[in-house]
């Protein structure tokens, strides 16, 4: 395959990567939702580790792991930003931060 094939097939990707990313950040928003209507932190530092050592155990691929590590820590920084953002808007100033 040339240079330009490759670069359409990774084209399509990515934006298969979009949509999933979006897919994830809506779940992000309900389960904000969830957290906050239950008074629990948005901060799970163990659910996260959990992530972290899933997709690095099921990479089987060429994405060396501290590169998932650092992809993941910003999918997991964006998902508490918006379970944030959640909270913010149905708690009282001060109290989303937890």
């Amino acid at each position: 395959m040339k240079l330009e094939g490759c670069r359409k097939i990774i084209d399509a990707i990515d934006t298969e990567i979009l949509l999933l990313l979006n897919r994830r950040a809506a779940l992000s928003r309900r389960i904000g939702l969830i957290k906050t209507s239950a008074a629990l932190p948005i901060v799970d530092g163990a659910r996260e580790e959990v992530v972290i050592r899933r997709v690095i155990r099921e990479n089987a691929g060429d994405i060396d792991d501290r590169a998932l590590t650092n992809i993941y820590g910003e999918i997991l920084s964006e998902s508490r930003r918006i379970q944030r953002t959640v909270a913010s808007e149905l708690m009282p100033t001060g109290e989303a931060s937890k």
